[in-house]
């Protein structure tokens, strides 16, 4: 048990089919425990993410997807497509829960050429991928899946869904997956590293892995899905921490004055984190459809892959880079006369393998938790993430909207007796100035 808890957090045999952890290890996550985590699913140019994670006793693939157009706040979207269990006569087998009934049938996943960062997935039966209504009710139920309206997307987006569509159902059967891996926390860097939903696209959203190079002076974002202009696998954007910018409101009427201004260098032997934060307006001439804060924290130079206006080829443009805070930037593109705004994908740690993302439908509003180590305190951050907070631990404390609270006073949680940890509680102020102060100004 203590090797299957350590290695993979399995907390019980409930699910598994076995009788022993000895059993459990030796037969299931020796052999695919190096399964779980986060994969890139390579089916040029577009790819996907693919999320494996242990969940009611099997090894469960899932394709994660970003939400779909104008809603990029809301959750990933998550479809099942395989699954590793053991079966009756304790023998793993691989299951593809593909096609348009979603019957499980047989395939194999496997590393290729022993490399267990890289893996096959090869569907048995192909024939269960056909649906039965032909190709054309094939497209129809892709087109509601990927469209925000239907409607729309027929009239305005019908060609580029269409060769998505072609793409992908090549791949359906038979692809390749190349394994994550998530960039180590810079504590001090202005922007964090990971992963980030974006409305970067030529139709659609698209997930972008986040990350440093060079002393951090350079932030990179890799495109972990893409399109046929800049495919998945390339460089989506390079910002130059050493050119920071600074702005007046003045400046920012137009894109021209934008791209001429940033030019202006910042003063003299004054480090750009000792700047103040500087107004952000978005230019007259410059499109986007949402809210945007009136002030940002830091501005760069950077470079944009992507198609000027009226032009089909994708080109490294210049840009601004501009961060609102830690976990919320975008990117200005002159040419492409667009404003393009990038969102974290929230990821907690659930083994040493893998990550999982979390389903905040749940109500964890007074549930009573089992006791087990560590429970109550991955219940109070993803409270905080939800609903806002502070929790106070002894080296932790998190601030975030209160809004969703506006009818408590005081919320605390906190572990029962017969646990060995008591880290503290959560209490949310919903009233207190200070803190509607910064929900103002900072989200």
């Amino acid at each position: 048990m203590e090797k299957c808890f350590r290695e993979f957090k399995i907390e019980s045999l409930e699910g598994w089919n076995v009788d022993t952890y000895y059993d459990l290890y030796t037969k299931v996550f020796h052999r695919y425990g190096f399964l779980l985590g986060l994969w890139q699913a390579e089916m040029h140019p577009y790819g996907t993410m693919i999320h494996i994670q242990h969940e009611k006793g099997k090894l469960v693939g899932s394709e994660t997807m970003a939400p779909c157009p104008p809603h990029l706040h809301k959750a990933m979207r998550k479809k099942l497509m395989f699954t590793v269990e053991l079966n009756e006569e304790n023998i793993v087998e691989s299951f593809c829960h593909m096609g348009p009934n979603r019957l499980s049938h047989k395939c194999n996943i496997f590393p290729e050429d022993n490399n267990k960062n890289r893996v096959c997935f090869r569907c048995c039966v192909e024939a269960a991928h056909r649906n039965p209504g032909g190709m054309r009710r094939e497209f129809e139920q892709f087109m509601m899946d990927e469209s925000w309206e239907i409607e729309e997307a027929i009239f305005t987006g019908k060609i580029e869904l269409l060769q998505k569509f072609r793409v992908l159902k090549k791949f359906e059967a038979c692809f390749d997956l190349n394994r994550i891996i998530l960039p180590v926390d810079e504590p001090d860097a202005v922007i964090k590293p990971g992963l980030y939903k974006a409305d970067y696209a030529m139709f659609g959203y698209e997930l972008i892995l986040v990350f440093y190079t060079d002393n951090k002076n350079k932030i990179i974002g890799k495109k972990v899905t893409g399109d046929p202009r800049v495919p998945a696998g390339q460089i989506a954007f390079e910002g130059k921490m050493d050119e920071p910018i600074f702005l007046l409101g003045e400046h920012q009427e137009s894109l021209a004055n934008v791209e001429e201004r940033g030019h202006d260098p910042i003063p003299e032997g004054i480090h750009y984190k000792l700047l103040p934060e500087q107004d952000f307006f978005l230019p007259h001439d410059c499109s986007y459809e949402g809210k945007i804060p009136s002030s940002c924290s830091f501005r760069f130079h950077a470079m944009m892959n992507i198609s000027p206006a009226n032009v089909n080829t994708a080109f490294f443009l210049p840009s601004h880079l501009i961060v609102f805070n830690r976990k919320s930037f975008a990117l200005l593109a002159f040419q492409a006369e667009t404003l393009f705004t990038f969102l974290p994908i929230v990821v907690l740690l659930n083994t040493k393998t893998s990550l999982f993302f979390k389903d905040y439908n749940f109500n964890y509003w007074l549930q009573r938790l089992r006791i087990s180590p560590h429970k109550a305190d991955v219940a109070r951050l993803e409270i905080i993430l939800k609903y806002g907070g502070i929790y106070f631990d002894y080296d932790e404390i998190a601030l975030r909207s209160f809004d969703p609270l506006l009818n408590h006073s005081v919320v605390l949680g906190q572990e029962t007796v017969g646990c060995s940890l008591d880290n503290g509680p959560i209490q949310t102020f919903t009233v207190a100035s200070t803190f509607g102060v910064y929900r103002t100004n900072i989200f």
